[in-house]
């Protein structure tokens, strides 16, 4: 899991790498309705640019954001299993 700046058409978002397949991308992504597991295809990884922003630090944005605007079943079981991780 890491922290990657990603360049869609409704703007930059700041979202959470989860998952690198050979054909899906999965990531944490949050936006105006909460935060949410997303599932893109892996042409999307060019707009995609990594940075050095500490996971650990993301993973508690995160999950204080999902308090506050909502999180999904899914989003919350990926940010406390896979955060103990790293």
């Amino acid at each position: 899991m890491r922290v990657v700046k990603y360049h869609t058409p409704e703007g930059v978002f700041h979202v959470l790498l989860t998952k690198e397949g050979r054909k899906w991308l999965h990531i944490l992504q949050m936006d105006s309705t909460g935060l949410r597991l997303r599932r893109v295809r892996t042409a999307e990884r060019s707009y995609m640019a990594d940075t050095d922003y500490p996971t650990s630090k993301a993973i508690d944005h995160f999950l204080d954001a999902g308090k506050r605007f909502g999180i999904t079943d899914s989003a919350k079981y990926t940010l406390t299993t896979e955060g103990a991780k790293t």
